[in-house]
This record gives structure tokens, C-alpha cells and sequence, in this order.
């Protein structure tokens, strides 16, 4: 326990250290993060309704005494999208699953777990940057890598949604049982939400982890303060620019029908770039506890 408290000490001494803000200011522009955040959120965009239609598949397969799942699993998405671009995803959504049919889930299963390893894969090559390591992995092991991620985070994010989904029914269950509705129903949903989060955290954990190639360093990884940044900064962001989009903007009478899907493609912007932040975090940490001499 106190090797752990100490290691959490150094990290946050050196991402408080005075000069930390101005390295990782450089980093972020020379490592292009904006426009590499750009890159994600087109492969973002390609992967994000063939992993909607597996997911509702998927959680209407394991939990099949929920009704209307797919509907439910959208407006959870909701509450951390923009209203305007939850729309075009509702939409979008809606007509695939009507179309799919009992199908849906080897057809999602097989079209997300290609549409989202590609995305993976600029994911790496995002993280090798951040890290400024080469690849020099064969890229079949690189798409291994990344079909192999693309099955954890899924399976991580499935987690986070299945908790929120049903997990209000089951505490409401077992509160009853137990008698203690009254009282412990506030806690018990904090807990879901707590775990919930743990989930997601731990999905962007496991990318930072195994996604660059650090084999020679992997004793010395720095991950988890990274992973929160990158967790706090996207809920952040989201809700920002929910906030102003649904309240300020002017996309509907700028861009008309398109700014549903610019409010859209800005929010996907907006994961990549905290992904990115994050592994830069954990690259200037890394670089000032390990890498140099103290």
C-alpha cells in the first residue's frame, strides 16, 4: 500500500512540476494531437453504429427480461452526447436495427470488430506517437493487437452499459429483499455509477497498456494517471459541449440539417483528443520520473 502511495506521489509531482504544463504544450503540437484527434473521429464515425447494433444485440441477449434494450442503451448514450447529435445517431440507429433483422448480431459483430480494429489501429499509431516509440511490430501483429483491444474495450464498454441498464433493476431487487429500499438506494446508485466509470477507466487503461509499442519499457509504463485525465477531461468535454450546443450554438442556423452531424463528428473530435492528452500525460511522467536523470 505505501509503495503505491508513493508512486502516485511522484506522479503528482511530476505533473505538477513547473515546467510539465510548457513540455506538454510542445508535445501536443508537435505531435499534430488536433489533427490527430481529426483522424480518430472519421474512423470513430465508421465504427460507432455497427458497434450500436452488436451492443443491443449483445445486451438483449444476455439480459432478454429487458424490454425496448436498444432504446435504452441509446438514451443512456444521450445523457453525455450533444441533444442534436444524439438525434442523427437515434435516426441512424433506429433504421439499422429495423433493417438487420435476426441477424444483427454476426452482422454487427463482424462489420464493428473491422470497422473498430481499424480505428484501433490509428489509435496505436496515435499512442506510438505520443509515447515516441516506432512500430515495429508486423502489422499482423499490430492488427492482432488491435482486434484483440477492440474485443476488450467492447466487452469493458458492454460493462459500463449493462450496469447502468439493468443494474437500477437489480439493486431495486435486492434492496427489496433485504428490506433496506429506503435507505441504501441512494448508495446503491452511486456504487452503479462508480463502477460504471471503473469500467470505462479500466478500458482506457488496457489501450495504454498494450496499444504502443513499449515492450522495452513496460516495467516502468506509466498508465493509470493518464487514463484519468483522459476519463475526466472526455465526461468534461462532453457535458461542456452538450451544454453549448444545446443552449448557445449556432450550428442550426449556420450549417442547417448538417449541424446535427457536425455536432456529431465534434464530439467524436473531442474522445480522440482526450485519448491522445491522456497518453501524452503518461509519455511526459514516464519521460521525467524514468527517463532522465534526477
Amino acid at each position: 500500500m505505501s509503495n503505491v502511495f508513493q508512486r502516485w506521489l511522484l506522479y503528482w509531482h511530476a505533473l505538477f512540476h513547473r515546467r510539465f504544463a510548457a513540455w506538454l504544450w510542445q508535445r501536443v503540437t508537435l505531435d499534430d494531437i488536433p489533427g490527430r484527434a481529426a483522424q480518430l473521429s472519421y474512423y470513430f464515425l465508421l465504427s460507432l453504429f455497427p458497434l450500436l447494433i452488436f451492443f443491443s444485440a449483445l445486451l438483449g441477449y444476455f439480459f432478454a427480461a429487458e424490454t425496448r434494450i436498444e432504446q435504452r442503451l441509446l438514451e443512456y448514450m444521450g445523457s453525455a452526447m450533444p441533444r442534436a447529435a444524439f438525434e442523427v445517431v437515434k435516426a441512424a440507429t433506429d433504421d439499422l436495427l429495423k433493417t438487420t433483422g435476426g441477424g444483427k448480431l454476426s452482422f454487427g459483430l463482424l462489420l464493428a470488430l473491422w470497422m473498430a480494429s481499424a480505428g484501433m489501429e490509428a489509435v496505436i499509431e496515435g499512442l506510438n506517437v505520443a509515447y515516441q516509440v516506432g512500430e515495429a511490430r508486423p502489422w499482423w501483429k499490430r492488427r492482432l493487437v488491435a482486434l484483440g483491444l477492440t474485443v476488450a474495450v467492447a466487452l469493458l464498454t458492454g460493462c459500463a452499459f449493462g450496469l447502468a441498464l439493468v443494474g437500477g433493476w437489480g439493486g431495486r431487487f435486492v434492496l427489496d429483499l433485504i428490506g433496506f429500499s429506503d435507505i441504501w438506494s441512494p448508495l446503491w446508485r452511486a456504487s452503479q455509477a462508480i463502477a460504471s466509470i471503473l469500467a470505462l477507466l479500466a478500458a482506457i487503461s488496457l489501450v495504454y497498456f498494450a496499444g504502443p509499442n513499449l515492450r522495452a519499457r513496460r516495467r516502468s509504463q506509466v498508465i493509470l494517471p493518464g487514463a484519468v485525465v483522459a476519463l475526466a477531461g472526455w465526461l468534461t468535454a462532453s457535458a461542456g459541449l452538450r451544454l453549448y450546443i444545446d443552449y448557445f450554438s449556432t450550428f442550426g442556423r449556420t450549417y442547417g440539417s448538417l449541424g446535427a452531424v457536425i455536432a456529431l463528428l465534434l464530439w467524436l473530435y473531442l474522445t480522440g483528443a482526450a485519448l491522445l492528452l491522456g497518453a501524452e500525460i503518461n509519455s511526459g511522467i514516464q519521460v521525467r520520473l524514468y527517463e532522465k536523470p534526477q
